[in-house]
């Protein structure tokens, strides 16, 4: 039954257009999850250590910011 559905096939110029309208969001995907990655990994650095109080962030309770 499958085989007897007809099936529409793109253009060469229309598979053009769309992979120059798909790559960039592919490309911003990808930065994306590699950003994620990075920042996953820094977190399960510093979690624990913050949790143990081996380093500890400045805190300015009168302007509710974190010192530099």
């Amino acid at each position: 039954v499958i085989s007897s559905l007809p099936v529409l096939l793109p253009t060469k110029d229309l598979l053009l257009e769309y992979n120059k309208i798909i790559k960039p969001l592919f490309e911003c995907i990808d930065t994306n999850i590699k950003e994620i990655q990075a920042l996953t990994s820094l977190r399960d650095t510093l979690l624990p250590k913050l949790m143990s109080g081996e380093i500890r962030v400045p805190y300015d309770a009168n302007t509710n910011e974190v010192s530099s």
